[in-house]
C-alpha cells in the first residue's frame, strides 16, 4: 500500500522522499488503513481530502487518484487514465447493506492530493536528497555499463558474440527482477506479467522449496550470479584478450551443465507445483538458447573442448564463484535491512499509538503549565497540543531541543503551540547582567504586545541559540539603559519560581499539556503522535480524574 502511495505521490510531482514517505505510513499505529495515509499526508504537509462516492460518481472522476479496491479491507490502487478506472470500476465498487437490510447503490473509498511544490517535514529532506544521489549513481553506472559492452562489441564483434551477449544481459536483467522480488521490491510491469494468465504464479514457484539449490543459495541468487559472470567474461576479457577460445570452454562446459537444471526446473513447474513461473521459463529459453549456441561452435569446430588450460578454467571458476558469492551477501544484507525496517515499523506502530503515549504521560509528574498573562508563546495560543520548554540560556542541548520543538510547530501550526520558560537567578553577582532577565526585559519592551508575537519570539530565540554571547547579543537587539522595573522583576521571579514548583531536575526538560515528557520519547517523536493527541488527551485526562475520584470514595 505503502508504495502505491508514494507512486501516486510522484505522479503529482511532489517532492517526497519514498523512503521516508513509507516509513512514515508502516509506522503509524492504524497501518494499513486509511488513517494511516491521511495522518502520513497531513504530517508531509500536503492538502487531500478522502470521499465514499457513488460508482456512477466515480466514473465521471478525473485521474490520478486512489480508490480502494474493496470494502473488507482492499488494498489502495492508483488511478492514472481513465482506461483503468474504466476496468476496474467494478472492483473498486462494492455492494452496501443499508440498516434496512436493503442493497445500496454501489459505493467506492477514494483519497485525492493537491499537487505541491515542498513537503513541510523538514525531516524529508535528507533522505530525498539520499534518494536524488543514488539515482544519480544509478544513471552512471547504467552509462558505464552501455559504453563497456558497445566498446566490447565493436572490438570483438560477430553474430555469435552478439547473440552470447544479448542473452546474458537478458539473463541478468531477469536475475535482477528475481532478487528484487526476494528483497520485497516490485515493479508494476513486471507484477502484471507474471500474473497474467489463468495457470502463472511467480509467486508460488519463487517461494517453494524446489527454489532451493545448495543450501541458503535460492534459484534466483545462481541466476543473477550466473548471468552476472558472463557478462563479466564477455565484456571484460574476451574482447581484450588473444584466446578468447581458452575462456570459450569454460563456459560452453557450465552451459552444458544448466540443460539438466532446465529439464528439473519444467519438470517442477508442470508435474509438481502444477503452475508456471514466466520469468523462470525465460531464463530457461535464455540457457537452452546460449546452449545451443556453444553447441554449434563447438560442432562448427571453432573451438575444441581441449583448447581450455588450468590457468583459464581456475581464472573463471574463480570469477564465478565469487560473483554469486557477492549477489548472494549483497541480497543478504537488503534482506536484513528490510526485516530490521519492518520490525522498526512494528515496534513504532506501538510507541506511537496516541492511547499508548497519553497512558505513559498521565504517569508523569504534573506541572502547572497554565500560560502566564506574559508568556513568551510560539505558535496559536489556541492549540489543543501545548507544549512547555524549561530552558537554559547557556545549554546546549536546550539549542536542539528549540529547533525540534519548533519544528513541530511549523509543522502544525494549528495544532501545536510552545512557551519556553527560563531558569533565571533573582540576585545576579555584582552588576553583571544575566542572560534571562536581558531577553526577558527585551522582549517585553520590543515584541509583547506587537502584531506579531509568535514570530518575534522565535526568531529572538533562534538568535540567542545561534549566538550563545550576550554581548553580540545586545549588539543585535539593544536596549536602552532603562533599569529593573516591576514588570520585568515580576516575570523573572515567576520564571524562577515555576521551576521551583515544576521541579525541574536538568534542562531541556519538555511538558506536554502539563505532564512531563516520558523518557521513552523525544521531543520530535510527537510528530508521529500529534495528530490523535488533539482528541486523546482531553479523554484520557477525564478518565484517569473519574478514576481518582472512585479510590476517594
Amino acid at each position: 500500500m505503502e508504495q502505491v502511495v508514494t507512486k501516486y505521490l510522484k505522479s503529482l510531482r511532489i517532492p517526497v522522499s519514498q523512503k521516508y514517505c513509507e516509513k512514515l505510513i508502516r509506522s503509524h499505529p492504524d497501518y494499513p488503513s486509511l488513517l494511516s495515509i491521511s495522518d502520513t499526508l497531513t504530517r508531509l504537509g500536503i492538502e487531500h481530502k478522502a470521499a465514499r462516492v457513488s460508482k456512477e460518481q466515480l466514473a465521471g472522476m478525473e485521474a490520478p487518484f486512489l480508490a480502494r479496491l474493496n470494502a473488507n479491507g482492499g488494498g489502495f490502487t492508483l488511478i492514472d487514465n481513465p482506461k483503468d478506472l474504466a476496468e476496474q470500476v467494478e472492483l473498486i465498487c462494492h455492494e452496501g447493506r443499508s440498516a434496512a437490510g436493503q442493497d445500496s447503490e454501489g459505493e467506492a473509498v477514494i483519497l485525492m492530493a493537491d499537487p505541491a511544490e515542498e513537503i513541510t517535514d523538514p525531516e524529508n529532506g535528507e533522505p530525498l536528497a539520499e534518494e536524488s544521489f543514488q539515482r544519480t549513481l544509478f544513471i552512471t553506472l547504467l552509462s558505464a555499463t552501455t559504453g563497456m559492452v558497445l566498446l566490447a562489441s565493436v572490438t570483438f564483434f560477430s553474430w555469435i558474440y552478439l547473440s552470447l551477449l544479448v542473452t546474458a544481459m537478458v539473463g541478468a536483467v531477469v536475475g535482477y527482477l528475481l532478487v528484487a522480488r526476494d528483497v520485497g521490491v516490485t515493479y508494476d510491469p513486471v507484477k502484471n506479467f507474471c500474473r497474467a494468465g489463468k495457470k502463472t504464479n511467480c509467486d508460488a514457484i519463487l517461494r517453494s522449496d524446489g527454489t532451493r539449490l545448495f543450501g541458503n543459495i535460492s534459484f534466483s541468487d545462481a541466476v543473477a550470479g550466473y548471468f552476472l559472470f558472463q557478462m563479466m567474461v564477455l565484456v571484460v576479457i574476451l574482447p581484450f584478450t588473444q584466446a578468447a577460445e581458452m575462456f570459450l570452454v569454460p563456459l560452453a562446459l557450465l552451459s552444458g551443465l544448466t540443460i539438466p537444471v532446465v529439464i528439473y526446473s519444467l519438470y517442477y513447474q508442470a508435474v509438481k507445483a502444477k503452475t508456471w513461473c514466466r520469468l523462470c521459463l525465460i531464463v530457461s529459453a535464455v540457457l537452452v538458447v546460449q546452449a545451443g549456441l556453444f553447441g554449434w561452435l563447438v560442432a562448427a569446430g571453432l573451438f575444441g573442448l581441449a583448447d581450455g588450460i588450468l590457468w583459464a578454467a581456475g581464472l573463471v571458476a574463480g570469477l564465478f564463484l565469487t560473483i554469486v558469492s557477492i549477489v548472494f551477501l549483497i541480497k543478504t544484507r537488503l534482506k536484513e535491512s528490510s526485516e530490521a525496517e519492518h520490525a522498526e515499523a512494528a515496534a513504532s506502530r506501538v510507541k506511537y499509538d496516541p492511547s499508548v503515549f497519553t497512558y505513559l504521560l498521565l504517569q508523569q509528574p504534573q506541572a502547572d503549565c497554565t500560560p502566564f498573562e506574559k508568556e513568551l508563546l510560539i505558535g496559536n495560543s489556541q492549540a489543543p497540543v501545548k507544549i512547555t520548554m524549561a530552558a537554559s540560556l547557556g545549554c546546549g542541548p536546550c539549542k536542539d531541543g528549540f529547533e525540534r520543538a519548533k519544528r513541530l510547530v511549523r509543522m502544525f501550526p494549528e495544532k501545536v503551540n510552545l512557551s519556553i520558560r527560563f531558569s533565571i537567578p533573582q540576585h545576579p553577582n555584582g552588576n553583571e547582567i544575566d542572560p534571562g532577565q536581558y531577553l526577558l526585559r527585551y522582549w517585553l519592551c520590543r515584541i509583547y504586545g506587537t502584531k506579531h508575537p509568535s514570530e518575534d519570539t522565535e526568531k529572538v530565540m533562534q538568535d540567542w541559540f545561534e549566538l550563545e554571547d550576550l554581548s553580540q547579543f545586545r549588539e543585535k537587539y539593544p536596549l536602552p539603559s532603562i533599569g529593573e522595573t516591576p514588570a520585568i522583576e515580576a516575570l523573572a521571579a515567576r520564571h524562577s519560581d515555576w521551576f521551583d514548583k515544576a521541579d525541574v531536575k536538568g534542562t531541556p526538560t519538555f511538558f506536554v499539556n502539563g505532564y512531563q515528557l516520558p523518557g521513552q520519547y523525544r521531543i520530535e517523536d510527537l510528530s508521529h503522535l500529534v495528530v490523535g493527541l488533539s482528541e486523546e488527551i482531553p479523554v484520557a485526562r477525564e478518565k484517569t480524574r473519574e478514576a481518582k475520584t472512585e479510590q476517594n470514595h
